[in-house]
């Protein structure tokens, strides 16, 4: 899948600032990876999560909305997915404090 550098829902182009292949993993590194992401970036800034996990991409969406992120869309070809996520004004903030590998 082609690197996106836009997104838009029909309405309004929204700029891609992050992005993160997740093709290949599995329960629960996507999510950890996702939330991770989205606690070191700025409110309003938007994150594109490329999966192959359909499981995935439904935990994640799931887990963002609880937080007070926003799932600002999803597009499938050939079986990956690419979704779009707006980080939130949440009032909380994990103190989870992992390093990841890339």
């Amino acid at each position: 899948m082609d690197r996106m550098r836009e997104y838009s829902d029909g309405s309004r182009v929204y700029r891609i600032n992050r992005e993160i292949d997740l093709c290949g993993t599995f329960c629960p590194y996507p999510q950890l990876k996702t939330k991770l992401a989205l606690d070191q970036m700025k409110i309003g800034e938007i994150l594109n999560i490329i999966l192959d996990d359909k499981l995935s991409l439904e935990n994640i969406s799931s887990c963002v909305r609880q937080l007070g992120d926003k799932v600002i869309g999803v597009e499938e070809k050939m079986g990956r997915y690419n979704l779009i996520i707006q980080r939130g004004d949440r009032a909380y903030k994990s103190s989870l404090d992992l390093k990841l590998a890339e």
